[in-house]
């Protein structure tokens, strides 16, 4: 079983063999267990934070080039699935609310910085910018609702 398929398994939620769990710890560097899909068996990459709403956490940065190709497939995996997709630093718990809160607003301010000093790429810069914002706005009626 080749690692799109892996997450391919995790996103449909395949029960693994006759235990009936939603989990797979076999082939390959990829794994999951219930709601979350992991790189190498511990680096949480997603989260799924409610399936029938098809709402997920997202880890925004890689740990390493293989966890980056791993991410990579996970995310294309959520896109093709129609999931709402939240990037933020730390997917696995809502303890971490505020540490995700000022991830954004930490990206939010370097894409205006960047955006101040650019010349060719401003539009660009501002759309991104513009797009955080609004995924961070809804990130908080996430918790807020």
């Amino acid at each position: 079983m080749n690692h799109q398929e892996i997450v391919r398994r995790w996103i449909e939620r395949i029960p693994s063999g006759r235990s009936g769990l939603i989990e797979y710890h076999g082939y390959g560097n990829i794994s999951f267990r219930n709601d979350t899909i992991y790189s190498y068996g511990w680096w949480p990459m997603a989260k799924v934070i409610d399936w029938d709403k098809k709402i997920a956490f997202y880890r925004n940065y890689g740990y390493s080039v293989s966890t980056s190709k791993h991410q990579s497939y996970v995310w294309n995996a959520l896109n093709q699935y129609g999931f709402k997709i939240f990037s933020v630093p730390n997917v696995t718990d809502f303890h971490h609310f505020a540490d995700n809160l000022k991830d954004y607003e930490n990206s939010i301010g370097k894409l205006l910085d960047i955006a101040d000093r650019a010349y060719l790429n401003r539009k660009y810069y501002m759309e991104h910018a513009d797009k955080m914002i609004k995924e961070m706005s809804e990130y908080i009626d996430l918790f807020m609702s």
